[in-house]
């Protein structure tokens, strides 16, 4: 399996990464990591962190996880991303991937924060097609933001750049349930929930996506 906590980074990455899985549970606390870098971001996923490529080359197929990832007392000034597979993916193909694992988020942080049951943040031009979540989203009502909050049953974010349509979201089903407990710190326009059974903000193109959670 991939390292749970690991970056595959490469701008000529042209290979599919393929069968890799986890069922280990992943744990980040304050006794971890504490948080106080004002550049520091968090990415997590039962799978990997971050999947990056600048040429749209790389694919991951056939990812699982089973393990819960669970985010404890985490206080960042940057942005929180994860997602039961994936905490981010940039410029990828992610097909046929499922995670069966619990997320919980009982953190907090000054910038946005982007949950997904397959992948938390989906970023230029990452096409997901026929992802599966079964796991739940759990917003614990400790958790504290003084910024957005995004959640969705499979993806989190996704986005395509400008009118791209290479970009989406595709034949997904999730059946995992979403509960937030959670309060926002202050009532600004900068706070802000954005909750989807398939995703919790989406800027690119859904096609065939089906939520079925209860």
């Amino acid at each position: 399996s991939v390292d749970r906590l690991a970056r595959t980074d490469g701008t000529n990455m042209l290979s599919n990464v393929t069968h890799c899985s986890n069922s280990g549970n992943i744990t980040i606390n304050n006794g971890s990591y504490n948080g106080t870098s004002d550049n520091v971001m968090q990415m997590a996923g039962g799978v990997i962190g971050i999947f990056f490529n600048n040429n749209r080359k790389a694919t991951a197929e056939y990812w699982t996880n089973s393990g819960n990832i669970t985010i404890d007392g985490v206080f960042t000034k940057q942005q929180c991303r994860m997602g039961g597979v994936a905490g981010w993916i940039y410029s990828n193909g992610f097909n046929h991937c499922t995670n069966t694992g619990n997320l919980t988020f009982n953190s907090g942080s000054f910038a946005t924060t982007y949950l997904g049951g397959v992948v938390g943040y989906a970023a230029n031009d990452s096409a997901i097609n026929n992802a599966l979540n079964k796991g739940k989203v759990i917003v614990k009502k400790e958790a504290k933001q003084t910024a957005g909050l995004v959640v969705g049953g499979v993806s989190g974010y996704s986005q395509s750049e400008g009118d791209s349509t290479i970009g989406h979201l595709a034949d997904c089903v999730n059946y995992g349930e979403i509960n937030i407990e959670a309060n926002m710190i202050e009532n600004t326009a900068q706070n802000y929930f954005r909750v989807g059974g398939i995703a919790g903000w989406s800027q690119c193109y859904v096609d065939g996506c089906t939520n079925n959670a209860d």
